[in-house]
Parts: structure tokens; sequence; C-alpha cells
């Protein structure tokens, strides 16, 4: 949803930034300032400062700069209209905003009914003896219950319905909510029942939807049940105890991914507060995703230790290896659960086993080749080329070069070997993949428009030497101009393939003025003429850059994709030879074009050129 600058200006001059700051940075005062350490790069002496009474922040290292709104999205890894409500919501402002009055007003009510779902299960806990005495039985004290607002659904299939009908809550907004459930004409009926209830929280700790255990082993249905979608709760993208987690993780820069909320809860209460689950067994692309946008570096996969629990673990990590995420995977003892052995244990002995947690692929490799005879060639073949097909479809091309470079490692495999173990579509594959959808894109400059094509920011899958090429040029530094005006230099927008990184980089091109540092993201944001738009640049700028290296990545980013362009005109050119169509005389022409190709093949830029 888009918000009125004026609005937002509101909401920044409500705000002190200084103690906004000061609860998640250890600050020291110097005179009116307040120094610390940049949240944003690596460095021994602070250079991170604020002014009392100033609304921006800005690093004198990195030349990081921004308000609360950017912060919370660059730090926190938060979606920019979740950083605004949440700032509006502490700061008591009114929102303006573009959606619909009727819509709004819907939002507001729904989570009204499930705060007051929740308070109705929380309340139903205290007098079930049964619920009570299972949660004590896996070692979850009662000053717990409160902390994660745990519940219990009542056995009677009408509790909570005659609870919230009693409240003025229609049952047509129960079934919209996923709280009951019922084939039409039939009466509705509680959607949990006889369960342990765990609310599902969103960014700004409103209750969204419920994640329910059974607590009988005889009882119907499967030990865990989830509320279905509705218009607050989309479970792909859900991570359940990130509001707990947040700000160990926007700090650390790691995150420990488990199974279940037990196990969420114990490591959380052990000292380990980076801990998350997915909700569900399906851990996929849409939670990876949302791990990365948290700018996480490096995830922890600790799941159960049998046999499903570690085909879990290679999906979850093959979803985040994909997105360049640094994946490490933690083995427990045989037939235990990570709740199971912190309690019996302890934290420390948690600890140990992370400290010997194996890289994924590593892990993958040694799952995959216990169950073939390596002596045989033909069978590690038949395993190489198995995990290189899972591998071909990571979308950074050098990411996809490297893995496939340490699997023949690990397989003990030549080198030389990577290349032989990709499809033959190779750079044809690459190239449809940075695209999104190659074929409708508008080659020639002429035709580029910056008017918002909302399709093109359909797909969040994009090139990562494309994604990064246009962070460099988004996020504020100190670089931020120079950077401009080399990409200007180069045409930039030559390189970009996806459809939504391109619109962007012609749409700032068309705004910025010369030699001029950017505005800040909240202020981008506003400017932005779409919810689609704003959405797509805030998953975008997610990613936390280097900005020690800066001159040296954008650099290297640079030249990769001048490299990748004249590959991609070499692949074209060899197409045109191997067509069975072309005369004699067409065939010399495109040898000579191709001869051509070849010796114009591009030296790496130097960064000392660059930036002299």
């Amino acid at each position: 949803m888009g918000y009125t600058q004026s609005c937002l200006e509101e909401l920044r001059s409500r705000i002190d930034l200084a103690q906004f700051l000061e609860s998640y940075l250890d600050f020291k005062r110097t005179g009116s300032q307040l120094k610390a350490l940049c949240p944003f790069h690596q460095e021994n002496s602070p250079s991170f400062m604020v002014k009392r009474g100033d609304r921006h922040y800005h690093c004198f290292g990195c030349g990081a700069h921004g308000d609360a709104i950017s912060f919370l999205v660059q730090h926190q890894g938060m979606r920019f209209p979740d950083a605004v409500e949440l700032l509006a919501e502490r700061y008591g402002v009114d929102l303006e905003n573009e959606q619909n009055p009727q819509e709004r007003d819907a939002r507001k009510r729904a989570f009204f009914v499930m705060e007051r779902a929740s308070l109705f299960y929380q309340e139903q806990l205290q007098t079930s003896s049964q619920a009570k005495k299972y949660l004590l039985g896996r070692a979850m004290p009662p000053e717990r219950w409160g902390s994660y607002a745990l519940g219990y659904a009542p056995k009677s299939g009408f509790a909570l319905k005659k609870a919230l009908n009693s409240q003025k809550i229609s049952d047509d907004e129960m079934l919209t909510l996923g709280l009951l459930r019922g084939a039409e004409g039939a009466r509705p009926r509680d959607f949990f029942t006889h369960r342990l209830v765990f609310p599902v929280l969103d960014a700004m700790g409103r209750t969204v939807a419920f994640s329910a255990r059974a607590i009988d082993d005889d009882y119907f249905g499967g030990k865990y049940i989830n509320s279905p979608e509705t218009l607050l709760f989309k479970k792909s993208r859900t991570l359940y105890g990130l509001p707990y987690s947040r700000q160990a993780i926007a700090k650390q820069r790691r995150l420990l991914l488990v199974e279940g909320q037990f196990d969420t809860i114990s490591l959380i209460e052990s000292g380990l507060n980076f801990t998350v689950c997915a909700l569900g067994t399906a851990f996929g692309a849409d939670h990876a995703f949302e791990i990365k946008r948290l700018g996480v570096q490096k995830v922890y996969i600790v799941f159960d230790s049998d046999v499903a629990g570690q085909k879990a673990s290679i999906k979850a990590g093959l979803a985040l290896h994909r997105l360049g995420v640094d994946v490490l995977v933690t083995s427990l003892p045989q037939g235990m659960d990570p709740d199971q052995f912190i309690a019996e244990q302890g934290a420390k002995a948690v600890i140990d086993q992370l400290n010997h947690s194996l890289p994924f692929l590593e892990f993958w490799v040694k799952k995959e080749a216990a169950l073939v005879n390596l002596g045989s060639p033909a069978a590690k073949i038949a395993l190489s080329r198995d995990i290189a097909q899972s591998l071909e479809s990571i979308d950074d091309t050098l990411l996809r070069h490297e893995s496939l470079l340490h699997l023949t490692q690990l397989l003990q495999l030549p080198a030389e070997a990577a290349a032989s173990l990709t499809s033959s579509k190779g750079v044809r594959k690459e190239k449809k993949e940075a695209a999104g959808d190659a074929s409708q894109i508008q080659r020639k400059k002429s035709d580029h428009s910056t008017r918002e094509n909302t399709a093109a920011f359909r797909s969040a899958t994009y090139d990562g030497l494309e994604a990064d090429f246009l962070r460099w040029l988004f996020q504020p530094s100190n670089d931020q101009t120079a950077f401009w005006q080399i990409a200007l230099q180069y045409g930039g927008e030559e390189f970009l393939e996806h459809k939504g990184l391109k619109w962007l980089y012609l749409w700032l091109k068309d705004k910025r003025e010369p030699d001029t540092v950017l505005p800040g993201v909240s202020d981008l944001m506003v400017a932005l003429p779409s919810e689609k738009s704003r959405q797509f640049l805030s998953n975008l700028l997610a990613k936390r850059m280097d900005h020690e290296r800066a001159r040296e990545l954008f650099t290297k980013t640079l030249s990769d994709l001048i490299r990748r362009r004249w590959r991609w005109k070499l692949q074209e050119i060899r197409e045109k030879l191997s067509s069975a169509q072309m005369d004699e005389e067409s065939a010399l022409q495109v040898a000579h074009e191709y001869a051509q190709q070849i010796q114009s093949e591009p030296e790496s830029l130097q960064c000392s050129v660059l930036f002299p």
C-alpha cells in the first residue's frame, strides 16, 4: 500500500530517531552526537552517527544513510508497509494510504477477531488440566505459556463459535479467517478442537493465524494443523518465531532453522534467540526468499534426525543455497529432535553440535553417497549428474559454477568435469533465467520506457549479477554517485535482462539529478508508482552489501556482466554456425563474425582504472 508524503513526514517528525535506534545499537555520546559501530558494515571505530533532534542517521564509513523506516527495512529486513505501520502504531500516527477504505476496515476488523480468538484459547488453557499436563511433560513451564500466548482449543466443536458470537462476531467472519469450518448448508464448527494452539504473529506482533498440535496420539487429523490461508496469512511466507528472534537475526545475520514450534521456543528460551521454523513440513522457495530478505548470511538447519528429517534438510538447504545463503546442516543423535536434545543435554551441547555442522553440499553428497556404490564409475556419474541437475536451477551464474566445481571436488572428480555435468543448453538457460522471460524484452534502447509495467515485478527470481549491480546503484553509500557515472558510461541498461530490474534502473535514471546523492530508501519507496514496484525494491535491497569492498565488488560485478554479454553473443554466433539452412557464403560470413568475436574477448576491469 502506498502512503502519502505528508503522512510519512508527520511520522518522521514524531520519531525521536536517536531514542529509537538506542534499542538496536550501543551508542556513545559525544556532545549532541551519538556514535555507534555501523550495523551495515564491519568496523572497529564507530562511524555511525545521529544527532539529537535529527530525522536521519549517517555512517561516515560506508555512507549508509536513512531514517527509522529505512533502518527497519534494511537492517531488520522488514517490508516497507510493515515498517511504516509498526512505527505509526508506536508513535500514534494515523496513516493515509492508497488502500480502499473498505479493505482497510476489513483488515482492521480481521485483526480484532483474531486477537479475540487468541484470548479465548489462552483462557481455555488455564482450565484444561490435560493440556497443562502435556505442556509440563514437554518441559514447557507456565511462565512461557503467557510469553508465547499459548492456548488450548476445547473438544467441543462449538466452544469458540459460541464465545465469539457472544462478542458480536459473526460466523461468516470466522469462516473467512479460518476459525470455523463446515460444508455449505451445514452448521459451522470450530476449526481447531482438542489441540494446543500456537498463535502465528506478523511483523507487528499481531495474530494472523494459528498452528495447533494434537495432544492425544490417537486423535483424528495430523499431528499439526494450521489455519487456512486468509487475507492476513500466507503460509508459504510465514516463519514461526520471527517476532521473537528478528532483532538477534538482524544483528548476527545468522538464523537457526528447526521443524516445530516446541523446538523454536525451547531454543529461543535457551539463548539461541535467532531460531525460527516453517509451519508444517514444506519449507519452500518462498520461505527461503523471506530468510534471504532478512539479510541472513548463514543458516543452520537442525531438523529431526530420522530419514524424513534428513530429506527435509536437503530440500530446505537447496532452496537456501540457490539464493546464495551459506547453509550448514547440523545432525542430532538418532531419534532426537532439538526440543528433546536441549532438554536432556542443554544449550551448550546444542552449540557444540552447531560448531560441528557440515556445509550443505558436503552433507547432501555424504547422505546420497551412502546409498550407492561409489566404487562403480557408472554409479558415481549418475549421482553427480542427479545433484548437478538440481544445482543447475541456481539463478546466480557464478554461484552455479562454483557449486558444480565444489561437487566435483567432493566426489573426487576432475575439475574439468564441472562443465560436462551441466546441460547442453548452457548459456541459453542462463540467459533465459536472467531475463525471467527474455523473449518478451525489447532490446533496442529507443524502445525502452519508464512507464511501469506491473508484469515486470511478478518474478521475484533474478540473476545475482544483475541484482547486485542495481543494489550498488540504489543503496546509499559514499561511492553511489561514482557508481552511477560508471554505469551510465557503460550503458548499464544493456546488462539487465530481468524486466523488473531494467524498469527500476530506467525509472531512477530518469528521476535522478546528475552528480547528486539519491534520496533515502523511504523517499524512493514513496516516489515509486505502485505497491508492486515498492515491494520489488524492498526485497531487492534486503541483501546487505559489503561497503568496505564496495569499489572492488562493483568493479567485479560490472566486469562479469560485460563478459557475460560477450559470452552470450558468442553462443548466438555458434548457433548460427550450427544451422543447416545457411548457404556457403552466409556460413563464411558467420565464421568471420565468430573469429572477430573471439578476438574481442573483454579483459577484466581494474578497480584502479575505474576509480583513479
